[in-house]
């Protein structure tokens, strides 16, 4: 049986709450079985700018945006969505 692409919402959850309890990757990574640039590459992505803190509700929607831009072959340009 193959391994799920994508982080499921409970491991984005996983990821919030260890660190907010100050985890480092490799124990969060141990922790929901995905390798560290994994975890490393979520926290990367879905951080926010501003607050510097990770969210799982800021990353699912993230996440979900960058997959309607994949299938519907558009991107946001100023907050609007523009076809390639």
């Amino acid at each position: 049986m193959g391994r799920v692409k994508h982080l499921e919402k409970w491991e984005r959850i996983e990821i919030e709450t260890c660190l907010r309890r100050g985890c480092s990757i490799t124990e969060i990574s141990k922790q929901i079985n995905r390798s560290k640039s994994c975890v490393s590459k979520e926290i990367r992505l879905n951080t926010d700018p501003v607050t510097g803190r990770y969210s799982c509700e800021r990353a699912e929607t993230l996440h979900r945006e960058r997959q309607y831009q994949a299938k519907a072959g558009t991107i946001l340009l100023l907050g609007r969505r523009v076809k390639r």
